[in-house]
């Protein structure tokens, strides 16, 4: 019998449609927070070419010789729950140095070396989980190095929770069930006893 995955819902998701191309932005609408320098959010009209065809990403390096650390707006993650972010990331796609990035997600962390490509290299999916301890406000954040102005492209961030599917929900409340007969056999059994 064949398994369905898991469903899932989105706690967070951005693509980076809704906002302007610019460089060296701070902030993007509240969704977005850049501390300690910029990035860029390139796409049709603006470095075009970084970017999936008609699409926009970010620039983490932006244009500053000064990246930024680029960080999500936080969102309400339960205790004991596993959540999963998944991004889409590419090398500067300029043919410079490589880049090294660092994605940190509530104590998790992972670090990337991307080897610089050409503008017809793809973006590639990746993916970083975390279950939190305690129930409150986390976010993602991404950082690189940075300095030479050609940074590694950020795309298509969602993080989400997994949802047990119908079948996995009444074999737990059967569960229960079956645990609650049982324990009021034993309470019929030690009563008679």
């Amino acid at each position: 019998m064949a398994m369905a995955a898991p469903a899932s819902a989105a706690v967070f998701i951005d693509n980076f449609e809704g906002y302007t191309v610019a460089l060296n932005q701070g902030n993007f609408q509240g969704n977005w927070m850049v501390a300690g320098g910029t990035v860029d959010l390139v796409g049709p009209g603006l470095f075009a070419e970084l970017c999936n065809a008609g699409s926009k990403c970010v620039d983490l390096d932006g244009s500053s010789a000064n990246a930024g650390v680029f960080t999500s707006s936080a969102f309400e993650l339960i205790a004991g729950e596993t959540y999963t972010a998944t991004y889409d990331l590419a090398a500067n796609r300029r043919v410079g140095a490589d880049d090294v990035l660092t994605v940190e997600f509530g104590t998790a962390s992972a670090v990337y070396t991307l080897a610089s490509t050409s503008a017809s290299d793809p973006f590639a999916t990746y993916s970083l989980s975390f279950t939190p301890v305690t129930t409150g406000a986390y976010s993602l954040s991404f950082s690189t190095a940075g300095g030479d102005n050609v940074g590694p492209l950020l795309d298509n961030v969602l993080v989400s929770a997994a949802i047990p599917e119908p079948a996995t929900w009444a074999m737990m409340i059967m569960g229960f069930g079956g645990a609650g007969t049982l324990i009021r056999r034993r309470r019929r059994l030690l009563a008679t006893a």
